[in-house]
C-alpha cells in the first residue's frame, strides 16, 4: 500500500492520470451519461442506467482516489473535496446545468495537487526562529522580535496571501 501511495503521489504521476481520468468526464456527457432523464426512461423500462453513466461514474471516482493518494502524500488530506464537488456538479440533476464548476474543480485539484506547500510547513518558516528563541529562558528582547517580526511588511502580505 506504500509503494502504491508512493507511486500515486508522485506529481507527474499524479497530474497525467488526473488529466487521462478528467477527459472522459467532458466527453461521456454527450453520450447522455448525466441525463437524468435518459437514465430515469432506461429505469423505468427494465433496461437499467445508461451505460455511460456509469463509465463517467468510474471516472470521478478514479478523479477522487487519485486525489486523495496525492493529498496523503502531501499532506493535503481535503484535496479530495475538489473532485467530490466535480462528481456532485457533474451527475446531479440541475447543479449539472452549471457551466464550468467541474472544470473550476478539476483545475483547482490540479494546481493545489502540485503545490507541494502545505499550511504547517509555511507556518513552521515563519515561526521557526521565533519558536527556537522562545525555548530559552524568558528575556523581554525576544518578544520585542517578536512584535517586530510580525509587523513586517513581507509577514502581513504572506498572511494576506493565504
Amino acid at each position: 500500500m506504500e509503494k502504491l501511495q508512493k507511486i500515486l503521489g508522485n506529481t507527474i504521476v499524479f497530474v497525467g492520470l488526473y488529466i487521462i481520468f478528467m477527459i472522459p468526464t467532458y466527453i461521456l456527457p454527450y453520450m447522455g451519461s448525466n441525463s437524468s432523464v435518459l437514465n430515469a426512461v432506461g429505469a423505468s423500462h427494465g433496461v437499467g442506467m445508461n451505460p455511460a453513466f456509469w463509465l463517467h461514474l468510474a471516472a470521478l471516482v478514479m478523479l477522487l482516489v487519485i486525489a486523495w493518494f496525492r493529498g496523503a502524500n502531501i499532506d493535503k488530506k481535503w484535496l479530495t473535496i475538489f473532485p467530490v464537488l466535480a462528481l456532485v456538479f457533474d451527475l446531479f440533476p440541475g447543479l449539472s446545468s452549471i457551466p464550468l464548476v467541474p472544470t473550476v474543480m478539476h483545475l483547482l485539484a490540479i494546481i493545489l495537487g502540485v503545490v507541494g506547500v502545505t499550511f504547517r510547513s509555511i507556518l513552521g518558516r515563519w515561526f521557526r526562529p521565533i519558536l527556537t528563541e522562545m525555548s530559552t529562558p524568558f528575556q523581554p528582547s525576544i518578544w520585542l522580535n517578536f512584535l517586530v517580526f510580525i509587523t513586517k511588511p513581507y509577514f502581513i502580505t504572506s498572511i494576506a496571501s493565504i
